[in-house]
Parts: C-alpha cells; structure tokens; sequence
C-alpha cells in the first residue's frame, strides 16, 4: 500500500514537473513572441517550455530580457546542446529543472552562482561527457532524479561535490555497476534514495551516514544475492525499503530484525523454509511487514509472505 503511494506521488512529481497547459497565457507570461523558441503558461505555476533548441544563445536571449520573470518550472525538451546555461537559475522563483529526450555535452556551463533550492529532472538524456559532478559543487539543490541516464559509477566526484544538503535523489534505469567507498557518507539529509536499473552485486552500510535518517531506500532491479548484516543498523527514520526483482532466497532475521520498516521484496526467488518462519512469530518481529512471494517450495509457491503463519512451519524443528 504504502510503496503503491510512493510510485504514485513520485508520477505524480514528473507528470507535473514536465507537463505543461493548453490554456491561453496569462498576465504572469511575457507575450508570446518575446519569449520565443520557448512558451510560457500559468496553470497555477508559471512554467516555460523549450523544445527542439539547438543554440544556447537562443535561451540566454529569453531568459535575459525578462530578469524579473517570476517562473518556477523550465522544461527542456528534445534539444541538442552544449550545456545549459546555468544563469537561468538565477531568474524568478524557480524550483524545478527539467531536461527530456535530449543531448547535452554538460548539463551546464559553469557551477550556478546563484543556488536556490531546485530540484533537476533530467529524463532520458545522453552527456557526451557524462554528468560532471562538479558543476554542483556548493549549491542547494533539494533533489536530483535521473531516469534512462547512465551512471556506471558513483565515484570520488560525486562522493566530493554531491551537496549534503541534498533530500531526494532517484538514480532510476542508471546501470550502475559499482559505488565507490563511502559515496553517500556526507548527505545526512537525505530522506529518499532510489538507485534502480543496474548491475549492482554488492552494497555496505559504509557507503551511508551513520547514523542515517533515510526514509525510503530502493535498490530495485540490481543483482543482489544477499544484503551485509549491519545494513539496517543506525537507521532510525527508514519507513520502507524495496529490493524487488534481484536474486534473494532468504529472509535473514540477522538483517531484517535490525529495522521497523516494510520491506518490499517482489520477484525475489524467496525459498520458504524453516529458515524465515520467524518472520511469523509472535513479539518485536511481527511488526515487521513483508510483501513479496514464496518462489519455492512448490507447496508454498505463490503464497504472499504477509499471509504466511506459524501453523505453516509446523514441520520446523
């Protein structure tokens, strides 16, 4: 229920994030023709749509006639550009950044001088350079999601210039192979991780803050066979956390004890033994919640985990 409320509100981040009305403009848009190639539309938020742009004069020409434009969302839409220019940053109120279906060789030309807290959406773009970590080096961003963006590796760069101030980060369909030492360590703020679509065989609580008030933690669809003891350690504010459609077969109360979270393990190939009946016993570890299936036996195939009871594993010693 509540990971279906999750995805949902996430949807719903995007779809408003990068939508943009029909309506007519209102008083709050520059006339149409001063704000070409982009558009300009008000349905509650101002917001400006740039589509098919293939000269970054063209978007400084816009942005700099209009220096007291009150615009709070931009969308970059299937453009082939250098970079973007970071000085859009600095008009208006703007709290989101969206770039989609699109070719950059830097995402922007220099680190903002300006860092409101904005939160980028970059959405199925390629970077001839890869995303260079370093431009937000000291900014305030609030929240970065990447989707269809290829990210092989979290190395020293990001674990350096990733700000701490950041609270949400969605690395989703990043094919990650491979998270450097300690990457996340410096981002205590951060409430929601979502690093999803990849490679990924190993993870340490080391990577993290300690202690960490992460709320939300996915590590979906990776190749995990198996989690470190102390991953739930330290970890007071966790809600929910998802690692559907890797390769685990167990439910090990050495781990899984460690958290009062819920715990989202789908399209795993859970084996129902005796090992995980305590997942049904009575005291401090039925308060955890498991969603998922039994993969094998065949007598417990396809029963959901949150149904299973004591009386199932009478046959456990």
């Amino acid at each position: 229920m509540w990971f279906s409320l999750i995805l949902l509100s996430f949807s719903t981040i995007i779809t408003t994030s990068i939508g943009f009305s029909n309506s007519s403009d209102k008083a709050h848009c520059p006339p149409p023709e001063e704000v070409k190639p982009c558009t300009c539309s008000d349905s509650g938020e101002v917001s400006a749509l740039c589509t098919g742009i293939h000269d970054e004069s063209a978007i400084i020409n816009v942005f700099s006639k209009h220096s007291n434009w009150n615009i709070h969302a931009v969308h970059f839409d299937r453009c082939i550009l250098d970079y973007i220019p970071s000085a859009i940053v600095n008009y208006g109120n703007i709290e989101k950044l969206n770039v989609s279906s699109s070719t950059l060789s830097s995402l922007f030309d220099e680190p903002p001088t300006k860092t409101p807290k904005i939160t980028i959406y970059l959405y199925d773009v390629k970077f001839s350079r890869g995303i260079e970590w370093e431009l937000l080096a000291n900014s305030s961003i609030s929240g970065l999601g990447t989707f269809n963006v290829d990210i092989r590796h979290f190395g020293k760069d990001f674990k350096e210039y990733m700000p701490e101030v950041v609270k949400h980060l969605w690395f989703e369909d990043s094919k990650t192979v491979r998270i450097t030492h300690q990457a996340f360590q410096r981002m205590i703020n951060l409430e929601i991780l979502t690093l999803t679509g990849g490679s990924l065989k190993h993870i340490s609580r080391d990577m993290f803050p300690r202690p960490w008030n992460i709320k939300f933690l996915n590590l979906s669809r990776q190749k995990f066979t198996s989690l470190p003891k102390d991953l739930f350690e330290d970890l007071p504010e966790l809600t929910m956390f998802s690692i559907m459609k890797n390769h685990l077969t167990t439910i090990d109360v050495d781990i899984f004890t460690k958290s009062g979270a819920s715990y989202f393990l789908h399209d795993n190939p859970i084996y129902c033994n005796c090992d995980i009946k305590w997942i049904t016993t009575s005291g401090k570890e039925s308060s955890k919640v498991f969603f998922g299936k039994c993969a094998d036996p065949d007598s417990f195939k396809g029963k959901s985990l949150n149904t299973l009871t004591e009386e199932d594993f009478n046959f456990c010693q």
